[in-house]
């Protein structure tokens, strides 16, 4: 499904990452474990082309992406970063934003598919009238995360984000993030307590990628 071959990205004469290879199947549940500056959010935009490789090649369903094919290419991934955006309006149309993009009509969501994904996290439906920008960062963490899943993407990106959270919300993020069979997805995170639950870790250091060892 995603094959990286010998991925390399050099910033300001500084390697991030280096001759990185990965494999990712559809399905699969893939955490990647690193240090702050280790390279994982590197590693995720340059799944995405947010940042442009140095070297290597990205394969997504045996074609390479491009700077021709990244825009179509990208419709079929959805990226999560660890700080929720800024809106102005009410959560309720937070959430439903981008359904009302051409790229997004096939999907129907209404505010009672709404409320059923909420009560996954124990969110209250009266949150819905709140403005977004009210809530506790918390708050909109959880929210943009629910948002991103009801968007039916075939492999997720997960960048931290559940830096902010408490323990009790931790285990609901991570509980529903898994559920789904088909979805792929890729979660960098320095949180080790949920590494059973993933089909497979893997430890980021010196700008490559290793089994993990727990030590």
């Amino acid at each position: 499904m995603l094959r990286i071959r010998d991925l390399t990205v050099i910033k300001e004469n500084r390697t991030i990452l280096q001759s990185l290879d990965l494999n990712l199947v559809q399905g699969e549940k893939l955490v990647i474990l690193g240090n702050s500056g280790s390279g994982k959010s590197t590693l995720l935009k340059s799944i995405l082309y947010f940042e442009i490789p140095s070297s290597g090649e990205i394969i997504y369903n045996n074609e390479k992406l491009s700077a021709a094919n990244i825009i179509r290419i990208r419709q079929d991934f959805a990226y999560i970063g660890q700080k929720a955006p800024t809106y102005l309006e009410s959560v309720e149309n937070y959430l439903l934003l981008p359904f009302h993009y051409r790229i997004n009509r096939h999907i129907k969501r209404d505010r009672k598919s709404i409320i059923k994904e909420l009560e996954k996290y124990s969110i209250p439906r009266e949150i819905l009238k709140q403005n977004y920008n009210d809530l506790s960062g918390g708050e909109q963490q959880r929210i943009t995360i629910i948002r991103a899943l009801m968007l039916n993407r075939s492999i997720y990106l997960l960048d931290e984000i559940t830096s902010n959270l408490d323990t009790d919300n931790v285990e609901k993020v991570i509980i529903n993030i898994l559920q789904e069979q088909n979805r792929s997805l890729i979660y960098v995170t320095h949180n080790r307590k949920y590494l059973n639950r993933f089909d497979r870790a893997l430890g980021l250091n010196d700008g490559s990628l290793h089994p993990w060892r727990n030590s």
